[in-house]
């Protein structure tokens, strides 16, 4: 199983290739094959996690 700091990393990349998109929640996850329910809970984590500041990473297409 993958460790906790790299599934962190992995949730922070889908939301930014989410934010740079510019499609709706549903429409990414209906083009990426993610199930909405699961980047929406990820996204309300994000917003209520203070004073976390986001780690940019760069992702190979």
């Amino acid at each position: 199983m993958r460790e906790k700091n790299e599934l962190a990393k992995d949730r922070a990349a889908v939301l930014r290739l989410l934010e740079r998109s510019g499609q709706s929640v549903a429409e990414f996850c209906r083009d990426q094959g993610l199930p909405y329910g699961v980047v929406s809970r990820w996204r309300r984590e994000a917003r209520n996690r203070p004073g976390r500041a986001v780690e940019w990473v760069e992702l190979e297409s």
